[in-house]
């Protein structure tokens, strides 16, 4: 019996951890542009935005949506090898040098790479969270011992409760909008959270994995 109760015991906990560690990722709104009705676009950049950015998770995030859109047949390209940050911060600062010249030089490249789509990748917000989870108890198979009254009452005792525990996950939010190149306006935005994430990697696979399906099943991108 004891090993029994052990044995649940390790279960309920091995699946609350594995669950912990798994990224998984919601919409949490969107919006599309009145009598946009979805388009088959000819090229559509995809440019990645992060709060920490540098060209490694860059091309993180920008690979992924390009690798999982082409998947569903839309042409898709990373922006990394059109806009690179030095054309708009040449003294490495972080800093635009000037609007005006980084908007004129924006617009030029994105023109000279022939898409006329823009599919923009903004992370708003990465959030810790903590919550705590009650402690149970096991689910148990009764024998003939139970018969006797110490028996059941010290066995409970020492092994029928499951203590409480501590779970921390982290919230990456997110919000990808998606532009025509030739007037330069917005088309369709979409909002997620992607929850738990063991690594960036974790969360852009999920990420781009739900957001690339929403747009395509919703008709945004025509095939």
């Amino acid at each position: 019996m004891v090993k029994i109760f052990t044995k649940v015991s390790v279960i309920m906990i091995l699946a609350a951890f594995l669950w912990a560690c798994t990224a998984a990722t919601q919409v949490s709104g969107t919006w599309t542009r009145p009598g946009f009705n979805g388009k088959k676009f000819k090229k559509v950049v995809v440019i990645g935005m992060l709060l920490n950015p540098n060209a490694q998770n860059r091309a993180t995030l920008e690979n992924g949506m390009t690798a999982d859109l082409q998947r569903y047949g839309v042409n898709a390209v990373s922006s990394a090898g059109i806009l690179s940050p030095e054309l708009f911060d040449k003294d490495g600062d972080g800093k635009i040098d000037d609007m005006d010249s980084a908007k004129a030089i924006f617009a030029q490249k994105i023109t000279e790479s022939g898409a006329d789509g823009a599919l923009v990748i903004s992370v708003k917000r990465v959030q810790d969270k903590t919550r705590y989870v009650p402690g149970s108890y096991d689910y148990y198979f009764p024998s003939s011992d139970y018969g006797y009254i110490d028996v059941y009452y010290f066995t409970t005792w020492n092994y029928n409760l499951v203590p409480g525990y501590d779970v921390t996950t982290t919230d990456v939010f997110t919000e990808t909008n998606l532009y025509a190149v030739d007037k330069k306006e917005l088309l369709y935005s979409v909002q997620s959270e992607t929850v738990n994430p063991a690594t960036l990697s974790d969360a852009s696979k999920s990420f781009t994995d739900k957001i690339s399906r929403e747009m395509v099943e919703s008709r945004i991108f025509l095939r």
